[in-house]
């Protein structure tokens, strides 16, 4: 986030909890207040978010991805730079939410919103011409490449890696927290309709960097009511499905949403897995070189 922009807020209000060159957490007083001077320097002070509740409520402004959890967290994420700003409520200085990475960001997201009844999963979504795909899994388990072939077919975009999945007793809505898709470099060529040539290579960890609002801005959705749940594996065949047992289902999928060794067996982790499992159809999807093959067996998957 263009620090420049938002530097009165680390002057007048607090100092940083933790930061890093992707992460800002600041304290404040009073969480709203600052959100609605944030919102009013990105030139949208109009965007009204809901007041304390149990929902949470996703906006795109402008470049920035605007997330309010509840009136005392909001997270403010800079697509174009990569960075994030997030704002607790002074009161709430409990070390283990305040990241100083960007995984313990997403360590802080699980914690709280379990919290509030909605768990965080390591999974993507994407909507082909009506089937509604989850892909979960862990890091590396081929997600992002997989959700990447699927959105280049013309599929509509939620998530690569990060959702957040509804409390139990509602239709089963999956929320994205879309962020740019780091996909392998051997990947360029079979999706070179979504990784452009000059994409840019992250150091240290030689992924293609693809933001998904600069390539395709109208295939993105906000929240995915998913029929088809996806384990991707990677193990060099042609892409096939096949259908595991419940209980390897609710394990794989629990494991996804396992930020901390106690995640997965929290209530809320179990009731949003068994929620999730009841109302799709779930698969393991194998898969190797072969990506371009990806979206005709997941259009042809049994219903």
């Amino acid at each position: 986030m263009a620090h420049d922009a938002f530097g009165w807020v680390r002057r007048d209000s607090a100092t940083p909890v933790s930061s890093t060159e992707s992460v800002w957490v600041l304290p404040v007083a009073d969480v709203p207040a600052c959100r609605a001077r944030l919102l009013g320097d990105l030139g949208r002070p109009e965007l009204a978010f809901p007041a304390e509740n149990r929902q949470i409520d996703v906006r795109r402004v402008e470049g920035f991805t605007c997330v309010l959890f509840t009136s005392r967290i909001f997270w403010a994420w800079d697509r174009r730079e990569g960075t994030n700003l997030i704002l607790v409520h002074q009161g709430d200085a409990d070390e283990r939410l305040h990241p100083a990475s960007q995984s313990s960001l997403t360590l802080m997201l699980s914690e709280h919103m379990l919290s509030r009844g909605w768990s965080l999963c390591h999974a993507g979504g994407v909507d082909l011409g009506g089937r509604r795909v989850l892909v979960a899994g862990a890091s590396g388990s081929g997600k992002s490449t997989v959700v990447a072939a699927l959105w280049q077919a013309g599929g509509r975009l939620l998530s690569d890696d990060l959702c957040l999945i509804n409390a139990p007793g509602r239709p089963v809505t999956i929320l994205g927290l879309l962020e740019p898709l780091h996909l392998c470099r051997d990947t360029r060529g079979a999706l070179a309709e979504v990784v452009a040539a000059d994409a840019p290579i992250m150091p240290g960890r030689g992924k293609v960097r693809v933001d998904p609002a600069a390539v395709r801005p109208d295939s993105i959705i906000d929240r995915l009511d998913p029929d088809l749940l996806l384990f991707p594996c990677c193990d060099g065949s042609d892409p096939h499905l096949v259908e595991p047992s419940r209980d390897e289902a609710f394990l794989r999928l629990s494991a996804a949403c396992q930020f901390l060794p106690d995640h997965g067996r929290h209530p809320v982790v179990h009731r949003a897995v068994n929620a999730v499992l009841d109302r799709t159809h779930w698969y393991r999807l194998h898969t190797g070189p072969r990506i371009d093959r990806i979206p005709e067996v997941i259009r042809h998957a049994p219903a």
